[in-house]
């Protein structure tokens, strides 16, 4: 079942704060949910391996950067102070 712009948005709105008021903890099924409501496939087997490893807590996974990346901007930061 799909949902519309608005409510969809409303859903992952709210299941935000009930995750961040410690209400939820997200887990692979959670996530499964999530995606359906999206329309999205289940969970590939690369994103449950990443859960598996994490041993079931969620990590952000953002865009990284390189590690020479960071100490760049470490050092930059440095330089500014």
């Amino acid at each position: 079942m799909a949902l519309d712009i608005a409510n969809l948005r409303t859903f992952v709105e709210s299941f935000a704060v009930a995750v961040r008021a410690g209400l939820i903890t997200p887990c692979l099924q959670d996530e499964n949910m999530v995606r359906e409501k999206f329309g999205f496939e289940k969970a590939p087997k690369e994103v449950e391996a990443d859960w598996k490893l994490s041993e079931g807590v969620r990590k952000p996974n953002t865009i990284k950067q390189a590690p020479e990346e960071v100490a760049n901007e470490a050092a930059a930061l440095d330089g500014a102070t």
